[in-house]
């Protein structure tokens, strides 16, 4: 991870594995009993992600809540607010990779099926860039 301007910056690579890594630790989605609401968000009062939401720091994240943009699309917070290009370099990502992610999540019934999605997903980018998973 590399630090651009005072932000940390993942490359793909790092963010899909990042993904991955928060999947398995049960991270990503909501989690029952801890006040979440079933909308995606980027961060959850469990302190959860949503899998885009899991490659944004501490600061990002409270940023995003304070600017009311905790359910928002990514495209519609990264053309609006924060620049295509600022996105694009702080995860390693597209912005179309980005969308795709995030309806990977939205569109899971739960949150078992939105880590399954996304480890699957992740798994199968790192594997055509010859990466381990």
């Amino acid at each position: 991870m590399q630090i651009i301007n005072g932000v940390k910056c993942r490359t793909r690579v790092e963010s899909l594995s990042h993904i991955i890594e928060r999947a398995k630790k049960n991270k990503i989605g909501i989690e029952h009993g801890k006040g979440d609401d079933d909308s995606c968000q980027y961060l959850f009062k469990s302190g959860n992600n949503c899998g885009v939401g899991s490659l944004f720091d501490k600061n990002q994240l409270k940023w995003l809540k304070k600017q009311g943009l905790n359910d928002s699309s990514i495209s519609y917070v990264a053309q609006g607010f924060v620049g295509k290009k600022n996105i694009e370099t702080v995860t390693g990502m597209t912005l179309k990779e980005l969308v795709h992610i995030q309806a990977l999540h939205d569109h899971a019934d739960n949150g078992q099926e939105a880590r399954a999605r996304l480890t699957a997903y992740c798994e199968e980018e790192l594997s055509k860039l010859n990466q381990p998973t």
